[in-house]
């Protein structure tokens, strides 16, 4: 060949850009495949995670009110209390107000009604109703009473008046306050329950 080299000149054929395409497409495939599997798991992820973070924020909001409530007192159908609502852009609702804690059978929520006047004892119509909590069905309160002490100094204003019972009760008809408040809530077809101190001290006895 006279130390001369030829170079040929190879050109693509039609079957090699079938296996190109062929192969492109098996990628793709695999690659939207996955995509799309990954996509369905975030979404059922997330669904199953929305009523914890509901009902996370409902026990952040209610953390800053309930223990630091003044004069709490309970109905038949919810939670009555007194509280520093603080600055709100209407004068009326802002400062000391008064809040109940109650449920709305009708819509299914959990609901925060707010009256202008800390006073108000007939808890009509309330002027602001925040709701907390949708696709509620039930809602219960369950009230804890420590065991007493060896030694509790004694009250003269509580003489002869009725003492609570101790541990978990459903009902509370005592002057004095529970040390805790037990909240049941049947959220998304489940129970669920969130524990508020009302700074009661919880004193046990000491042994020996």
């Amino acid at each position: 060949m006279n130390g001369r080299y030829t170079l040929r000149k190879h050109s693509i054929t039609l079957v090699e850009v079938l296996i190109s395409l062929t192969l492109l497409t098996l990628l793709l495939s695999s690659l939207f495949f996955w995509y799309h599997h990954l996509t369905e798991k975030k979404s059922e992820l997330e669904k199953l995670k929305r009523p914890y973070v509901e009902e996370r924020y409902v026990w952040q909001r209610l953390e800053q009110i309930i223990p630091k409530s003044k004069l709490p007192f309970f109905t038949d159908d919810g939670l009555v209390f007194r509280f520093d609502r603080g600055l709100c852009y209407d004068p009326r609702l802002s400062d000391m107000v008064l809040g109940k804690l109650y449920h709305d059978p009708n819509l299914r929520t959990l609901c925060l009604g707010i009256w202008p006047d800390p006073k108000e004892e007939a808890l009509k119509d309330p002027s602001l109703t925040l709701t907390l909590l949708d696709h509620v069905d039930t809602l219960s309160f369950q009230f804890y009473s420590p065991p007493p002490p060896f030694q509790k100094p004694v009250d003269p204003e509580q003489v002869g008046k009725p003492r609570p019972k101790e541990g978990w009760q459903d009902a509370w008809g005592y002057d004095t306050l529970p040390a805790l408040v037990r909240v049941t809530v049947t959220h998304e077809g489940e129970k669920r329950e969130m524990y508020f101190d009302l700074d009661q001290p919880i004193i046990y006895p000491v042994n020996g």
